[in-house]
């Protein structure tokens, strides 16, 4: 059937969740230097605990992105129908053929132990452990597979059928949270996840909450937004309260159980991942409106945030190894510059490659032929969001 059918209009372009993507972007740069400067303090020192400290309060990065994902892609399709193979063949391309490229990449300079055969190959593969970071692409492929099952259920709610769908989702990831931290106190019959599946950090059901609650929150977008808007304080005050709390947690502990304080399984740690997500979309509508270089600037860096997540914890390596690694008295301070050239040289690069043809290959941008203007595919990045007139 060739007749070409009328269609609604995809929903105005949201630039402040551009926006929220880009904080998002800087949170996670500074949440992985920050790890490496933890790796050069002294055990037990000042600086480490200092450094500790900085960690836990980035450590609401991975759920920002995870929310803003439902978020956008629910406020682009919640008033337009959705192919369902057009729309996972497309995102899972644009994300899929970096994701091998930069797989690969990661482990030649990173060569795992005992990946001998096709099968421990493929492992690495789906489970994305080329490097510690990687796996967050293996979730979003998983994202993109379902969620245009979960959009018509979740356009369906309205009033209250979508605040006790919040709710429920809220308790779920609360749940499934407790479930995960009780671990190996539990019978083996209700073992958590982690005990049954390996790499279970690599799957879905294990964020899902975020991006459901970022799904209702993108079909409600401008009720949000509006709300977020009007009560910045009170969201910055509950992040607040919730990171003193966890710092008070591993203060107490005097840091002794320090890598299960910041778990982000923890019931309180979703609740300030989720708090965290709001107060970036709070601040980024605030930066849209005083507009400015700054606004211009983070617009820039949220068009590369895919790049940049995947290039930076090798620059972080490289200059932690060739550069860092010769200051002989090393302070916390120094994770500021290591940010900054972790986070401008994938930036940098991705400018410079984003009008060859190695584009797609190493960006998700671009596209080795000239299409139609019809046909013209956006980088993975947009493609959450439509432009105006799309």
């Amino acid at each position: 059937m060739n007749a070409r059918i009328q269609t609604p209009a995809a929903s105005p372009r949201l630039s402040e969740v551009d926006v929220a993507r880009a904080l998002a972007a800087v949170a996670v740069v500074a949440l992985h230097a920050i790890g490496y400067s933890i790796l050069r303090d002294a055990a037990g020192s000042a600086a480490e605990h200092v450094d500790q400290v900085l960690l836990l309060t980035f450590r609401f990065a991975r759920q920002v992105f995870m929310c803003i994902s439902g978020f956008t892609l629910a406020y682009a399709y919640r008033d337009r129908p959705i192919n369902y193979r057009t729309f996972v063949a497309r995102r899972a391309w644009r994300v899929a053929l970096p994701y091998l490229v930069w797989s690969g990449i990661y482990l030649i300079v990173f060569p795992p132990d005992g990946m001998n055969s096709a099968a421990g190959f493929i492992s690495v593969i789906l489970y994305g452990t080329a490097f510690y970071h990687l796996y967050f692409v293996v979730v979003s492929v998983q994202w993109y597979v379902i969620f245009p099952f979960v959009l018509p259920l979740a356009n369906r709610l309205r009033g209250r059928a979508a605040a006790v769908a919040t709710g429920a989702v809220l308790a779920l990831s609360l749940g499934v949270a407790a479930w995960f931290t009780a671990g190996a106190s539990l019978p083996a019959w209700a073992s958590p996840l982690n005990r049954v599946l390996p790499h279970w950090d690599a799957l879905l059901v294990s964020y899902l909450g975020y991006y459901l609650l970022g799904t209702l929150g993108g079909i409600h977008a401008e009720g949000v937004l509006s709300w977020l808007r009007r009560h910045l304080w009170l969201v910055a005050a509950a992040m607040a309260g919730l990171l003193g709390y966890l710092m008070l947690d591993v203060v107490q502990d005097g840091f002794a159980h320090y890598s299960e304080s910041i778990d982000i399984f923890r019931p309180a740690m979703v609740l300030y991942g989720l708090a965290g997500s709001g107060l970036l979309l709070a601040c980024a509508g605030q930066i849209t409106r005083a507009g400015g270089k700054a606004y211009t600037w983070l617009l820039a860096i949220s068009g590369n945030s895919f790049p940049i997540y995947l290039a930076h914890p090798l620059i972080l390596y490289l200059v932690e190894s060739y550069i860092l690694s010769q200051v002989h008295s090393y302070s916390p301070i120094l994770s500021a510059p290591l940010i900054l050239v972790a986070f401008l040289v994938p930036h940098g690069l991705s400018i410079l490659v984003k009008s060859t043809p190695l584009a797609p290959v190493l960006l998700g941008q671009g596209s080795w032929r000239h299409p139609r203007r019809a046909d013209r595919v956006r980088p993975v990045w947009a493609e959450q969001l439509p432009s105006h007139g799309d």
